[in-house]
C-alpha cells in the first residue's frame, strides 16, 4: 500500500493568505460586491467533472477585499443541484498538478544542493451573509431554498431578464451594469440562477466548497458570468476530469516552450514564469496552457504499467489524517477500497439508498458503487466519477490569465486531438551561473552533473507555490 505523503504542495491556508493580503471564495459564477467598496476578484480555481450521464462543476474564487461583502450568483441548467463539497478536493487536484520546474543535478565534492521556492499563490477561504426567500411573484420564482453547508442558497427561475435582476437588487445583491445584459443572455438561453450568501452568525473561517451537479454531458464553463467583479485580468486553474485529455473549442491551446527553459544558479529559480507569462499573453491573452494530462492521475496505483503513475486519489484521502496519525489505519482501508475498485471495468454509478433502513441498491452487471471512491465525509471524488469507467479516467489542467474582453463568452471544451499525456515535472535543459559551491579548503567550485542535490521550484496559480503541510483533521468531525 502506497503510504499517504503528508507534505503537499498546497496554497496557503488563511493565515498566510491573510498576510498576503488575498483572500478565497468557495463559489462559482459571478461574484457582487456594494459599488462603494474596493473588492477585485483575482483568480478562479475550477474543477469540472463530465460524463453521459452528469457533470460537477466545482470552483474557488481568489479575491482582494472584504469577505463580508461577497455573494455570487452561478446561471445553472434548470434541475441542476447543488452540494456541499471539501476544500481537500482542490487540495489534492492542485498538489498532485503543480507544475515543478528542477535544474540539472550537480555532482560536488562537498555535497549539498538547495532547494529553492518562491512566494505563495495565497488561497485562503471566506465569503458573504444570508436572508429568507419566498415567492414573492413580479416574474420569478423560487424554485428551492436550502441550507447547503454554511450557505443560505435560493434557486430562481424567469423569463424576464429584469424581473430577475429586480429580485436580485431587492434582496441586495449589488448588479452591475455591464453585467444585466449578461444575466439577459442566460435567461434568454433558458437558465435558472443559484444565489448564495454566508449564513447569518457563520465566521469567513466556516466557508466551504460547493459543487453543482447538472444532468447530462455539457462542458461549458460560464465564463460571462466569472466577469462580474474581476479586475483587469483574471487568472484561472481548470481541472478537467473526464473519459480522455481535454482541451479549449473556441479559445486557443498554446505549448510553452519548455525546451527554453533556463535554471539561474545566482536567483536559485528558472525562466518559467517569464515563458508562462508570454505564452498566456499570447492572442491577446485569449491563450490557454495544458501544464498536465494523465491518465489514470486520480489512483495511487496504474495496474496497466505495474508502477505508482497518479495520487490525486489517495492525497485527496490523505487529508483526513489528523495531527497525531491515528486514524491512519482508516484513511489506508479507504485507499485500498479506491484502488480495487478502480481496477473494474464496469462504469461508476450512484445507487439509491432507504432513508429509513440505509439499506442500499446493489450494483448490476458491469456497474461499480460509486460509495466505493469515498471515505467518511470525502464523497467529491465519488461524485466526480460517476458515468465514467475508472481505468479510462484522465485528469487535464488548464491554464489562462484572462483580461476582461476575453471573458464575453463561455468557455467551451472539447476532446484533444492529442491523446498524449502531459507530465508536470520538468527538469531545465540550460543553466547559467550554476556550479559547485567552494569546498571548505579548496580553490573553489566546479561545474558538474549528476548527484546529490536538485533545486527545484514548485509553480502554482500565477505564481510559485510553497511546499506546506497538508491540512490535516479527523476522521469524524463534530
Amino acid at each position: 500500500m502506497h503510504r499517504v505523503v503528508k507534505s503537499l504542495a498546497l496554497f496557503a491556508p488563511l493565515a498566510l493568505a491573510t498576510s498576503l493580503g488575498s483572500n478565497s471564495a468557495e463559489a462559482c459564477g459571478g461574484c457582487f460586491v456594494p459599488p462603494s467598496e474596493n473588492t477585485v476578484v483575482s483568480g478562479h480555481r475550477m474543477a469540472l467533472s463530465v460524463s453521459p450521464k452528469q457533470t460537477v462543476l466545482w470552483d474557488q474564487i481568489q479575491y482582494q477585499g472584504n469577505p463580508e461583502d461577497f455573494s455570487w450568483v452561478l446561471p445553472i441548467k434548470p434541475g441542476a443541484r447543488i452540494e456541499a463539497a471539501d476544500p481537500g478536493w482542490f487540495e489534492a487536484l492542485e498538489a498532485s498538478t503543480v507544475t515543478e520546474i528542477s535544474a540539472p543535478p550537480l555532482q560536488c565534492n562537498n555535497g549539498g544542493g538547495a532547494f529553492g521556492c518562491g512566494d505563495s499563490g495565497g488561497f485562503g477561504t471566506s465569503l458573504a451573509a444570508g436572508g429568507d426567500f419566498e415567492n414573492e411573484g413580479g416574474g420569478v420564482t423560487v424554485v428551492k431554498q436550502e441550507t447547503v453547508g454554511p450557505y443560505d442558497s435560493v434557486t430562481l427561475a424567469s423569463e424576464d431578464a429584469n424581473a430577475l435582476t429586480d429580485w436580485l437588487e431587492a434582496h441586495n445583491y449589488d448588479i452591475p451594469e455591464d453585467v444585466k445584459p449578461v444575466i439577459a443572455a442566460y435567461v434568454e438561453d433558458g437558465f435558472d440562477f443559484i444565489a448564495l450568501r454566508l449564513t447569518p452568525g457563520n465566521g469567513v473561517n466556516l466557508m466551504s466548497p460547493v459543487r453543482v451537479i447538472t444532468e447530462g454531458a455539457s462542458p461549458v464553463l460560464p465564463l460571462r458570468m466569472v466577469a462580474a467583479g474581476t479586475g483587469a485580468f483574471t487568472s484561472v486553474v481548470l481541472y478537467v476530469i473526464g473519459e480522455g485529455r481535454w482541451t479549449t473549442q473556441n479559445f486557443p491551446e498554446v505549448p510553452v516552450p519548455y525546451g527554453s527553459l533556463v535554471w539561474d544558479g545566482e536567483t536559485n529559480e528558472s525562466n518559467y514564469a517569464e515563458l508562462r507569462g508570454t505564452a498566456l499573453a499570447s492572442n491577446q491573452g485569449r491563450s490557454w496552457i495544458s501544464t498536465y494530462a494523465k491518465r489514470n492521475a486520480l489512483f495511487g496505483y496504474n495496474y496497466e504499467t505495474d508502477e505508482y503513475g497518479g495520487n490525486i486519489g489517495s492525497t485527496y484521502i490523505g487529508t483526513l489524517i489528523d495531527d497525531s496519525g491515528s486514524n491512519y489505519n482508516e484513511v489506508s482501508d479507504c485507499q485500498q477500497e479506491m484502488q480495487s475498485a478502480a481496477q473494474g471495468t464496469g462504469v461508476v454509478v450512484e445507487l439509491a439508498c432507504d432513508p429509513d433502513t440505509g439499506v442500499c441498491e446493489e450494483p448490476g452487471a458491469g456497474e461499480v458503487d460509486a460509495s466505493r471512491f469515498a471515505c467518511g465525509e470525502l464523497t467529491d471524488l465519488a461524485v466526480a466519477l460517476v458515468g465514467m469507467h475508472p481505468g479510462d479516467v484522465w485528469v487535464t489542467r488548464l491554464e489562462a490569465n484572462l483580461p476582461r474582453t476575453a471573458l464575453g463568452e463561455d468557455l467551451a471544451l472539447e476532446a484533444s486531438e492529442s491523446q498524449a499525456q502531459v507530465d508536470n515535472f520538468h527538469e531545465t535543459p540550460k543553466t547559467e551561473n550554476y556550479e559547485c559551491p567552494a569546498s571548505p579548503g579548496g580553490p573553489g567550485g566546479r561545474k558538474g552533473k549528476m548527484g546529490d542535490g536538485t533545486p527545484m521550484v514548485v509553480v502554482g496559480l500565477g505564481a510559485l507555490a510553497v511546499l506546506l503541510a497538508a491540512r490535516r483533521r479527523s476522521l469524524v468531525r463534530a
